[in-house]
């Protein structure tokens, strides 16, 4: 795999058009606080258009995935579409911080929103549970909420916390040269310890293993490269359709957490983020793909509590699963779903910022 283009070295956007102050303003930001508004500031450089478009698709993909979609659907979807977010994530690693310092922002921006929208969902379900539904016996009202204690609710933002960390100490190791090895390392302690993946605590540091994989994938392609030939991008998405009509159903589906064979996983895996960046590369900056990229972390919290209210509209109008075809009504309930949480997603940004590890005075721009 190849492409023709260096990746530029990380750098402070672009100040081409901007006023005096402007320009003062961002030569004085810390060079972090640039990385981690990369996504937020609207005179960045054309080159991080694809990666705000990438994010916004894998978090469609995730409520897609959610959706009532064909199984040979939702197995594609994951081969790839959370590896694909950790790629993102390495993408924009930084080691400017102290080991220290770097804990306690990623425990602000991914610990924090998962202990407050976990509890806040399990809040909303035991009321639903108890009053709504009137308390159906059978109903285990603790495991819910031993959930969120281990890190098996929302386990991306867990499992991506440990990543980070892990890859802290060894992210000036990880070279072209060294990958392979890192790779084969990582495949290693995941297939040794994957029995264990729904072992409290320790599950979080096995689907960490595998992770990993693409977290460095993602540093290592910032520091090296950028798409360039569409026929890279083409050449992906054929040999990932090839993969998956030979793997599937033989392999069903292939996880972050569960992998039942590792050439035909990774496969699944690096074509499908290949492909979809060089897609994404060639989409240009539009509102729909900015919205779902910068908000992509309130999405991914925050989708699974429409589902009652888009069935009942649904009903209402006579729209029935059986009377379209599968994927169109798939499609149809992932973009009812984020059309329904766009206010609740306004409100959180404008009032509630401090929920997701924001400043009080944060302002999307």
């Amino acid at each position: 795999m190849g492409f023709s283009k260096p990746w530029p070295k990380p750098g402070p956007p672009s100040l081409a058009g901007k006023t005096a102050a402007d320009r003062t303003t961002s030569e004085n930001r810390p060079f972090v606080e640039q990385a981690l508004h990369i996504f937020m500031d609207q005179q960045r450089t054309e080159h991080l258009v694809w990666a705000e478009n990438a994010r916004g698709l894998a978090i469609f993909l995730v409520v897609l995935g959610h959706a009532a979609i064909p199984a040979q659907v939702k197995a594609a979807i994951y081969g790839f579409h959370m590896h694909l977010f950790f790629f993102l994530s390495g993408l924009f690693f930084s080691a400017r911080l102290p080991f220290g310092s770097t804990t306690a922002k990623k425990a602000r921006t991914l610990i924090l929103p998962y202990l407050l929208y976990g509890f806040l969902g399990y809040g909303i379900w035991l009321f639903r549970i108890l009053v709504v539904h009137n308390a159906p016996s059978g109903i285990n009202l603790i495991y819910p909420f031993f959930d969120i204690l281990t890190f098996r609710s929302f386990w991306f933002l867990p499992v991506l916390f440990v990543v980070t960390l892990l890859f802290y100490p060894v992210h000036g190791l990880v070279t072209r040269k060294t990958y392979l090895p890192f790779l084969v390392m990582l495949a290693l302690l995941h297939s040794a310890t994957q029995a264990y993946g729904l072992t409290p605590y320790v599950g979080t540091l096995v689907h960490a293993f595998n992770a990993l994989v693409f977290f460095g994938f993602g540093f290592l392609y910032r520091q090296h490269t950028q798409p360039s030939d569409w026929r890279i991008g083409a050449g992906a998405a054929v040999i990932f359709a090839v993969a998956f009509l030979l793997g599937y159903p033989s392999y069903g589906l292939e996880t972050i957490g569960r992998v039942s064979n590792y050439f035909y996983a990774y496969t699944l895996a690096f074509t499908g983020i290949v492909a979809s960046i060089t897609l994404c590369y060639r989409i240009p900056r539009n509102p729909i793909f900015s919205f779902l990229g910068v908000n992509s972390l309130l999405i991914y919290l925050l989708h699974n509590y429409p589902g009652a209210l888009y069935s009942r509209v649904f009903a209402s109008m006579g729209i029935t699963q059986s009377a379209l075809p599968p994927v169109i009504y798939g499609l149809l309930q992932a973009c009812t779903n984020i059309l329904l949480l766009t206010p609740g997603i306004l409100i959180i940004n404008r009032f509630l910022p401090w929920t997701l590890g924001k400043s009080p005075t944060f302002k999307h721009r």
